[in-house]
């Protein structure tokens, strides 16, 4: 080690100083970093497919300086067909006797399953700054903001704020990624937690759902056994009484048959056996409808609840023919019991 000092006057060239003397005088007024009020700060920017571009900027380093004037586009190789790389834009100086040149140049990363930078070379001529990390992923032809990982900044390649003044938002960055992690952990408990409470709800839900439909339903099937029992019985007792009646009237005879033709075309049609039935209930209206569909005929029966009662409708729909077939069947609850009045009837085809 030796006292170096300068600058004096030269007398017959007594006095010569070399580059590392005029930047000491330098070094003494600014740390080593990227200038964070020149130009952009020489951040580093994807542009199309495997180019990016180096922003204006001005760094100070290893008793050099590099100052870049306009956006500089740099290219990187192409990517691996299997695995993906780190790539590193870096700032090198270079103090080398056959270079003695600072520049800005890609170290390539080598392919691994998990990548890593590669290791920079620091030594007593040639150090290397990392710009930025890229991860360079398997096939790909472009890169984009979030393959990107800045490094100006940190402690590896500093911001110079001001005369001696250098930042380091390392510190800065860790706490934000703790707090980053704590959030997101946060709102992934308090999203589990919701989705639990709406599944068990919904479950909760399905099968109360089910257990009331199975009940109308068993019902409904009650309901409609007992119905067509009664109707049964009622029918025949009604028939047997009004044939002893009219058997002596011609036009009582002449009205049986075509009561009897409409009752057989309605019973032939609606006692069909491939046939497809759906049951629909409207709980605003009260009133079930139950649909048979074959290849023959539709039937279509509502089921309405009155005041003292109901209403059957079952109206036939013929695929031939010009006529639809109907019966209506209407309960009413008396004093001494049930009252059961059937009547068919056609309509036209509309």
């Amino acid at each position: 080690m030796s006292i170096t000092c300068g600058f004096f006057n030269s007398l017959n060239g007594d006095r010569k100083y070399n580059t590392t003397q005029m930047s000491n005088m330098i070094d003494s007024l600014i740390n080593d970093g990227v200038f964070m009020s020149v130009g952009t700060s020489l951040i580093v920017k994807p542009s199309s497919g495997m180019t990016l571009i180096i922003g204006e900027g001005r760094a100070w380093f290893d008793h050099t300086w590099l100052y870049n004037d306009a956006p500089w586009p740099i290219t990187l190789e192409d990517s691996n067909l299997l695995l993906p790389r780190i790539d590193t834009i870096v700032l090198e100086v270079d103090n080398s006797d056959a270079v003695r040149d600072s520049t800005i140049k890609v170290i390539t990363g080598h392919p691994a399953t998990n990548p890593v930078a590669t290791t920079l070379i620091k030594s007593k001529l040639i150090n290397q700054y990392p710009l930025c990390h890229i991860r360079v992923n398997p096939t790909a032809t472009a890169i984009t903001a979030a393959n990107v990982t800045n490094k100006i900044g940190t402690s590896d390649c500093p911001f110079v704020t001001g005369i001696l003044q250098t930042i380091n938002i390392d510190d800065l960055i860790h706490q934000w990624e703790v707090e980053w992690a704590e959030r997101v952990t946060s709102y992934q408990d308090d999203t589990e937690t919701w989705t639990n409470e709406q599944r068990t709800a919904f479950l909760a839900w399905v099968d109360q759902e089910k257990t009331e439909f199975l009940s109308w339903l068993t019902a409904l099937e009650t309901e409609l056994t007992s119905f067509k029992n009664a109707s049964e019985a009622d029918f025949l007792a009604w028939f047997n009484n009004v044939k002893g009646q009219l058997s002596t009237d011609v036009a009582g005879n002449l009205q049986n048959e075509i009561d009897a033709e409409i009752q057989k075309q309605f019973l032939r049609y609606h006692d069909l056996i491939s046939r497809t039935t759906s049951i629909t209930k409207n709980d605003t209206t009260n009133v079930i409808t139950i649909v048979a569909e074959s290849s023959e005929a539709t039937s279509n029966t509502t089921i309405e609840k009155t005041v003292d009662g109901r209403v059957i409708t079952s109206l036939i729909e013929p695929s031939t023919g010009t006529l639809n077939y109907i019966k209506t069947a209407t309960i009413t609850k008396t004093v001494s019991g049930t009252s059961i009045v059937e009547a068919y009837t056609t309509t036209f085809k509309a």
